[in-house]
């Protein structure tokens, strides 16, 4: 279908969307019900254990969550610093805190190990629903566009990343709205505040790798559908750091004291791409085979041979008409080969701000799944065509394209209880909290049989939730940020408590501690300070003295005598963050009820007419 017939097909679904028909609301009803439905039985086996724990990331993503959740529900105060993870570190500045987010009700409502597994079916939903739409207005009929839903949502991409505990990429769930709001025909308004909206959620959800994906794919399909849509996008960007910068401006200012770099070796070879589209096995154990540059973990996107020959179908029949979907798809599949082609579009990209501290190419799968998906929903309209025109029997045709989608969920399903299975193996210990909040060098690794030494495969890759229900932190930190902790753990020789003060005759103690403040008592024989077991980080204020550096330690420096003081985290760039933040979410508050206040003026107008004659 050539763009015009493209154009055509959006304007028709934009109409039948506005109308609010009954029989509309009912179909997207339907649909959503039925998008949930699925992602409720894709994922059966991680909903039978719920109160389970994860292996290898696992650990350290439902610890923040839960270090952010108890912060909220038993301090009443926003996470926004974490004494647990490495000697002190922001919690909601950290690129992959994920809790500017809808989702996150679901933790305070049913805590972590219901609401993560909640969190993953309505993404999967969410992914069906937007693969559907993005192919819809590609004018992909009806059928194709649930071959198209059903590929991107459950193909073994979101399996195998959940598998490991890499919850940062449920936010590419969002990724096809991106396309279906920049190709519909609808308003720019309506296009420019909803890509704007899925880039913050997309960030706000801890998918800093996503964001720059999906600012890629928006350059590279702008250019592809219209290029006047480019003009929008300096807009669209300005909008989303309004939206995020309440956790934007933080994450920056921690990103620039721990600046991380990767120059890692990544790619796909052409065998592991085959490798990874149609292996069955896309368990932890798959191995390092076929030229695989890490685990199934970063490489798995299994859609099947049924899949990939329905892509094949698509693709040969109507690569004329979608020569520019394919270009866009070519410079993904380019990305995704990594250092392992020559010239490398990857390691280019990788001397770029924001692109060079991302590892794996093979992440920018996530938009050739997309694409594979949109073309496999083609396919299978040209399937049942070719067997319409052979039989002259549409409902032939119409048969075997629900045969086809049967088939392909059934195999996606089955192939998708490898990684869930390994996902939640750990039934959850039975932990005594310490009565005083002490720093630890590290917690133990563990997995289904309990504490282990030993890193697997099987087992989770840090022990920060052990010792966070032990109410002890962990300085021997597991932390993708390259953080040198300076605080001290209780075993070490040079530990002095987690407060103590310097000086002449001096001593201190906690009396009141909650996630982002102290109340401390001191006497000091003479000035001196008062250290804090925690790393320095600015942000921190003081009702008395002034916080200082102490080697890498926070301190407040006092006069002689006796002091009662608190101190409180409350930096700056939070507070600028959440202030633009507001204004943003005002203005288009303001914007809508703007465009909306004619239409319902003149419905008064009209009613009020009424009543009088």
């Amino acid at each position: 279908m050539h763009k015009g017939a493209d154009q055509l097909s959006m304007v028709k679904l934009a109409t039948l969307s506005r109308t609010g028909r009954p029989g509309i609301r009912f179909e997207f009803m339907a649909l959503g019900l039925g998008a949930v439905a699925l992602a409720t039985i894709y994922c059966r086996p991680i909903l039978e254990h719920i109160s389970n724990w994860g292996i290898q990331d696992w650990d350290y993503f439902n610890f923040q969550q839960e270090v952010a959740r108890q912060t909220i529900i038993e301090y009443r105060e926003l996470p926004l610093w974490n004494s647990y993870a490495c000697g002190g570190l922001p919690l909601l500045a950290h690129p992959l805190s994920r809790l500017i987010t809808p989702f996150f009700l679901l933790y305070l409502l049913f805590g972590v190990p219901l609401a993560i597994r909640l969190e993953i079916v309505f993404h999967l939903a969410l992914a069906f629903l937007g693969a559907f739409l993005f192919a819809s207005t590609l004018g992909v009929r009806r059928l194709g566009s649930l071959v198209a839903g059903s590929l991107y949502a459950f193909s073994s991409y979101f399996a195998v990343n959940l598998m490991t505990g890499m919850t940062v990429f449920l936010s590419a769930a969002y990724l096809p709205f991106l396309g279906w709001l920049l190709v519909r025909n609808g308003s720019q308004r309506e296009m420019v505040w909803g890509i704007a909206l899925c880039l913050a959620l997309i960030f706000g959800e801890g998918g800093h790798y996503n964001v720059p994906i999906c600012a890629l794919l928006l350059i590279t399909l702008s250019i592809a559908w219209d290029h006047k849509q480019v003009i929008q996008l300096p807009t669209i960007g300005a909008l989303a750091i309004g939206l995020s910068a309440v956790k934007l401006f933080p994450a920056v200012e921690l990103m620039s004291k721990y600046p991380r770099q990767i120059s890692d070796y990544s790619g796909y070879r052409i065998d592991s791409l085959l490798y990874s589209l149609l292996s069955r096995d896309q368990s932890v154990d798959a191995g390092f085979v076929h030229g695989l540059i890490y685990g199934m973990d970063e490489n798995g996107i299994y859609i099947g041979i049924l899949g990939l020959s329905l892509v094949a179908v698509g693709v040969l029949a109507q690569w004329r008409s979608r020569w520019r979907l394919l270009a866009v798809f070519g410079i993904f599949v380019w990305l995704s080969l990594g250092n392992r082609i020559w010239p490398s579009l990857w390691s280019f990209l990788h001397h770029l701000p924001v692109y060079d501290s991302m590892r794996a190419a093979q992440r920018f799968r996530v938009v050739c799944l997309l694409w594979l998906a949109l073309f496999a929903g083609i396919g299978v309209h040209v399937v049942g065509d070719f067997i319409t025109r052979r039989c002259r029997r549409p409902l032939y045709g119409t048969i075997l394209e629900f045969a086809i989608l049967a088939v392909l969920i059934v195999d996606l399903f089955a192939v998708g209880l490898g990684p869930w299975r390994d996902a939640f193996p750990i039934a959850a210990p039975v932990i005594e909290p310490g009565l005083e909040f002490r720093q630890a060098r590290t917690g133990s690794f563990y997995d289904s049989q309990g504490p282990t030494s030993k890193m697997q495969q099987h087992s989770s890759w840090s022990g920060y939730l052990p010792d966070y229900y032990a109410n002890l932190g962990t300085i021997d930190c597991y932390e993708p940020l390259p953080v040198h902790p300076a605080a001290l753990p209780f075993d070490a020789p040079g530990y002095q408590g987690e407060v103590y003060a310097i000086g002449a005759a001096g001593s201190a103690e906690i009396i009141q501690r909650t996630p982002n403040s102290f109340r401390i008592r001191a006497e000091l024989g003479s000035d001196g300070a008062v250290v804090i077991n925690q790393n320095y980080y600015r942000g921190w204020w003081t009702s008395a003295g002034e916080i200082i550096d102490q080697h890498g330690l926070m301190a407040v420096k006092l006069s002689k005598g006796m002091h009662d003081f608190s101190l409180r985290f409350l930096p700056i760039t939070f507070l600028l963050g959440a202030l633009v933040t507001l204004v943003t979410i005002g203005y288009g508050i303001f914007l809508l009820c703007k465009s909306r206040l004619p239409s319902f003026l003149l419905r008064v107008r009209r009613g009020g007419a009424r009543l009088t004659a």
